[in-house]
């Protein structure tokens, strides 16, 4: 009995801790799960209607859902295993929410319209070995000297540049007012981010990456380059 116990609140706990940075990525459809409410014949038919449902939630919390020539987008958010969608496309205003009953990293299900359905993540739009760590906009706060001992020894930056990465590999820099985008890899091993943006190839050495806090050598001088998640 204490087992079942245990198991059922490591479920539930599995359940309600997804976050944004869980469900960010593209998802589409995969099956119908069938339970009570849905017989072989029924989840046949709604597998049919739904098989071209995908679904693609950003970092920027905006969305996209897409089936046969429906398509729309707009807000979205999560919380105690509910996923709030606010669709804003071409001028609507319509909320509506879906319930996640169960998830993995390659999994998604949730009620969707009366009926549970399971998606399945994409690589092709998210990098299944994406450091998620580091998907969200960096603020740059200052410049320390190479090396630096001393974690408080920084020339602070003005307010206004920064490094957007998203979860679909696409970053943008805004640094002196000069904007620029492209794509982005992390080679976890040699702990380097690489943009490529229309021009060329940037190679950065990332010294420190913590929930808030990111340190980059971003040229030969070797200064170190801090960014606040904050």
């Amino acid at each position: 009995m204490k087992n079942i116990y245990i198991l059922v609140l490591f479920i539930t706990f599995t359940v309600h801790s997804q976050t944004e940075k869980d469900i960010i990525g593209h998802w589409k459809f995969q099956s119908v799960q069938r339970d009570g409410n849905t017989d072989d014949s029924k989840a046949v038919k709604v597998a049919e209607l739904l098989s071209s449902l995908e679904f693609v939630f950003k970092i920027n919390m905006l969305y996209e859902n897409q089936m046969m020539e429906h398509y729309e987008s707009g807000t979205w958010s999560v919380a105690n295993s509910i996923i709030y969608f606010k669709n804003t496309y071409e001028g609507a205003n319509a909320e509506y929410t879906v319930k996640i009953k169960a998830f993995s990293h390659d999994a998604l299900t949730f009620d969707f319209k009366g009926v549970t359905i399971v998606l399945a993540r994409q690589p092709d739009k998210v990098d299944a070995n994406l450091n998620f760590d580091l998907v969200k906009q960096w603020n740059l706060i200052g410049v320390r000297p190479a090396n630096s001992l001393n974690s408080d020894d920084i020339t602070p930056i003005p307010e206004g540049n920064f490094i957007l990465l998203t979860a679909n590999s696409n970053y943008t820099i805004s640094f002196g007012g000069n904007i620029e985008q492209g794509v982005w890899k992390y080679d976890e091993k040699e702990h380097l981010l690489a943009l490529q943006g229309s021009n060329a190839i940037k190679t950065w050495k990332v010294i420190n990456i913590t929930g808030n806090e990111l340190v980059l050598v971003m040229g030969a001088t070797g200064e170190e380059f801090v960014f606040s998640a904050d």
